[in-house]
């Protein structure tokens, strides 16, 4: 009687077992924004609704699964290219749920306000986790290694990590050795409506990661300053990294007053990479090379 009731109770194990393991494991991770998010297994199906997610998705070796871009992304060429297209201010949200995706990771940039444009979705079961607006270069360490925590890529992300941080004590070893900063104005969007980066950006810590002074570091994120400021300011370099006017560096070199500036009258005024400059991931490591070598080339050769 024993040894029957013994092998009932195995039996009822086993089955407990089969079952529990048909099912996929639901895991609980707090996004970067604090929201509590549920997935079901490994997600296999991402959208993602941001360029700078999507590189650091790249970076993890996860272009296969990517299902659905922003319409500001440039496609990896480990993205399939029929990958659908999402607004980035009003995403198609029938398109997005009939893709049936595991896993959407959101920008804070797509939101308006306190609107959550993914709320619905979010309320059909399907996984949402945001990235807010990342504030600093350290700051995309904690988003890599966030998307590498839910996407099962950990020891990638730390790769990604450790790769950015190397490159970064190289830049930061040439910067000490700067024995007499530059003065950089930093221009993220042209004129009429000139728009500049203050502290509390990762444009900010490119402009001084490298050695140089942002020289509306006394100003906060990102704002519109007056061009009489611009000219007060008088920065020794002008850097941008506009690239959707006809001639972005012709307009700065033709605006009324800047002649008086040092940069214009010095002839350096450079247009930078927009992508790299524009966006929180791992290839920002660029952007403070090529900055680097805008500011310092004798030093960033």
């Amino acid at each position: 009687m024993k040894k029957m009731s013994l092998l009932i109770v195995l039996l009822l194990v086993l089955a407990v077992f089969i079952g529990c393991s048909s099912e996929e494991v639901q895991s609980v991770f707090v996004d970067r924004e604090g929201n509590e998010i549920t997935l079901s297994g490994v997600p296999s199906r991402i959208i993602s609704t941001s360029p700078s997610n999507t590189k650091i998705l790249v970076s993890l070796g996860l272009g296969s699964k990517i299902i659905g871009i922003s319409n500001y992304d440039v496609i990896d060429e480990t993205i399939d290219p029929d990958v659908l297209l999402i607004d980035f201010r009003s995403p198609d949200l029938e398109a997005i749920m009939a893709l049936e995706p595991s896993l959407l990771i959101a920008s804070g940039h797509n939101k308006s306000g306190d609107d959550d444009p993914f709320k619905l979705l979010k309320e059909a079961g399907i996984p949402v986790a945001y990235i807010p607006s990342t504030s600093s270069i350290l700051g995309i360490y904690d988003d890599v290694s966030f998307i590498a925590e839910v996407t099962d890529t950990v020891e990638q992300g730390e790769v990604v990590i450790q790769t950015m941080k190397t490159e970064i004590e190289k830049i930061q070893a040439l910067a000490a050795t700067v024995t007499e900063k530059k003065n950089v104005y930093f221009e993220i969007a042209p004129a009429p409506n000139v728009y500049t980066t203050g502290v509390g950006t990762f444009q900010n810590d490119i402009v001084e990661f490298i050695g140089a002074n942002n020289v509306f570091a006394d100003q906060e994120f990102w704002f519109s300053p007056s061009i009489e400021s611009i000219i007060d300011k008088n920065p020794d370099i002008i850097i941008t990294n506009v690239n959707y006017t006809e001639d972005p560096l012709g307009e700065i070199l033709s605006r009324p007053g800047f002649e008086a500036i040092s940069a214009v009258e010095d002839g350096l005024v450079f247009q930078i990479d927009a992508d790299l400059t524009s966006q929180p991931a791992p290839p920002v490591v660029e952007a403070l090379w090529e900055m680097g070598r805008f500011v310092y080339p004798e030093i960033f050769k």
